[in-house]
């Protein structure tokens, strides 16, 4: 992620510890640190804000909605593979064909 002086993001805590989800904005831009407006920083082309000699307390979104459908992606991800899961035999309508397409639009294989 390129920052600039003035940029929103949107911070996602990884623990309510560290506080709630929040618009944040750039307020210095560095040769190595990213400073926000919270008072935290993050290292320049990364997204999880720096924890010192912690683990990071948060990471990074371009905007509240970049998250939201990064989390509706992995929801939907889990969900399926969850439905697959509870498969206990090879459904009728299903082919070789068809799971090789499955294959590769999982596996983005080519050929």
């Amino acid at each position: 992620m390129n920052y600039t002086v003035g940029q929103k993001l949107w911070y996602v805590p990884t623990d309510h510890r560290w506080g709630r989800q929040a618009e944040v904005t750039v307020t210095r831009v560095g040769r190595k640190w990213v400073e926000l407006d919270s008072g935290r920083r993050v290292e320049i082309g990364k997204t999880h804000v720096d924890g010192g000699n912690y683990s990071s307390p948060g990471s990074l979104y371009e905007s509240k909605e970049v998250y939201e459908a990064s989390e509706a992606l992995k929801e939907a991800w889990w969900e399926l593979k969850r439905k697959m899961d509870n498969i206990r035999a090879t459904p009728s309508h299903m082919t070789l064909e068809k799971i090789s397409q499955i294959e590769k639009i999982v596996f983005n294989k080519d050929g």
